[in-house]
């Protein structure tokens, strides 16, 4: 049995809103006490994705730039942010320069 297909207006309101809510902790992660090699006056959300395999199963994608790749204190405070939005599909976040 096949699984069905997203919804694509409500798929890309999901990705506003995970686009909005990694780009408001980017905004607050300096003074929230995270640390890293990190350009602070730039950081931000350049991408917001949703994959899907063969198989039917999904996951979101968040790009990051303007912190190293692999930042792992700015990818937790991110993701704790997505957390909140009670997402159905598990979240990868990348960060690079």
């Amino acid at each position: 049995m096949s699984k069905p297909e997203p919804n694509l207006s409500m798929m890309m309101e999901t990705l506003a809103a995970i686009r909005q809510a990694a780009d408001d902790a980017c905004d607050n992660a300096q003074e929230a006490g995270v640390t890293g090699a990190i350009n602070w006056g730039d950081l931000g959300v350049v991408e917001v994705r949703f994959c899907i395999n063969e198989q039917g199963d999904g996951s979101y994608d968040v790009l990051i730039e303007e912190a190293a790749p692999g930042s792992a204190d700015l990818m937790r405070h991110i993701s704790e942010a997505l957390d909140k939005l009670g997402l159905v599909y598990p979240v990868e976040i990348r960060t690079e320069w």
